[in-house]
């Protein structure tokens, strides 16, 4: 019986640690309340399918977009799906370099808050997997 009961429960459950890891970056971040309710940014994440959420919802609630004209802000979400490799940098103008450069830091950010609640990842790895700007300049053109 007792074998069975543990079984059942979530110390059973091998990706457990890593789920509870994950909800306490969430609820750093204020995604999720400390009775695990979905609040407004973790909301917005939800909605967001084709990126790394964490950063494209930071990116918004940073209002690194407010001061971009319609096209530097859809160049630089370019960076959030692009996923060829390149060698050769972007030349971006000085508002849209700005922009790269507060991306690159709110991956790295987020990189120190998950390291912070026990996720063994690197926050350099973390921005180069998800973070792209090899296409800003070509959308941006």
């Amino acid at each position: 019986v007792n074998a069975l009961k543990y079984l059942l429960s979530e110390e059973a459950l091998m990706l457990m640690p890593e789920f509870n890891v994950r909800v306490s970056v969430l609820q750093k971040l204020n995604y999720v309340d400390h009775n695990r309710v979905v609040q407004l940014k973790g909301k917005v994440a939800r909605e967001l399918t084709t990126c790394e959420e964490l950063i494209a919802t930071e990116l918004i609630f940073e209002n690194v977009l407010t001061p971009l004209s319609p096209d530097e802000a859809i160049a630089l979400l370019s960076a959030l799906v692009f996923q060829e490799k390149s060698d050769s940098p972007p030349h971006l103008g000085n508002t849209l370099q700005a922009a790269a450069d507060k991306l690159h830091a709110i991956g790295i950010g987020l990189a120190n808050i998950q390291i912070e609640c026990g996720l063994s990842i690197d926050p350099f790895e973390y921005c180069k997997q998800h973070i792209n700007t090899n296409l800003v300049e070509v959308v941006y053109e």
